[in-house]
């Protein structure tokens, strides 16, 4: 029962028009990378969910695709926290 529970919430708690975003980022290394990122991202209001995977140098977003986030605000936002962008892909 309780997971069912926990799949309805997962369920309804992904944005209908969501988008993915994954980021292939250079120079992250700690948890404080980690948080700065979380905390850039969660400002913008298009941005739902943030995670970032510093072993494998990913950052993962989900947007509100109505609100819209362009590849040019990603690489700024990472750019100004001090960080390369190699590659980011939609879908």
């Amino acid at each position: 029962m309780r997971a069912l529970l926990v799949t309805i919430f997962l369920l309804f708690s992904i944005p209908v028009h969501a988008e993915n975003i994954k980021i292939n980022v250079l120079g992250m290394v700690c948890d404080f990378c980690a948080q700065s990122i979380w905390k850039v991202f969660m400002l913008d209001p298009a941005t739902e969910h943030v995670f970032v995977d510093l072993e494998n140098g990913i950052v993962e977003l989900t947007t509100d695709d109505t609100k819209s986030i362009t590849d040019e605000t990603i690489i700024q936002y990472l750019e100004d926290a001090g960080y390369t962008v190699d590659s980011i892909i939609r879908g």
